[in-house]
């Protein structure tokens, strides 16, 4: 997991929880983050991509702290 400097969104890979295959909620330093099957999808096909959270919008029936939201690709290898 990346800690951004400040106040910035928590960054996750796939290893923050620990290379799900399945989408649910996930314990991650100490926040429950929901993870998607779009993102899972990403994750197979970009293993070393990296997404930041933000809280979630709308209401949800378990307590949600973040959601994945934008993802950021490592650089491509030449």
């Amino acid at each position: 997991m990346e800690q951004p400097s400040g106040d910035g969104p928590l960054k996750i890979k796939w290893d923050d929880v620990e290379r799900t295959t399945i989408d649910g909620i996930f314990i991650v330093d100490g926040k429950s983050v929901l993870v998607s099957k779009s993102a899972i999808d990403v994750w197979r096909k970009r293993p070393d991509a990296t997404f930041n959270t933000r809280t979630p919008l709308g209401d949800f029936d378990e307590k949600i702290d973040l959601v994945l939201w934008d993802q950021e690709n490592p650089p491509s290898k030449p």
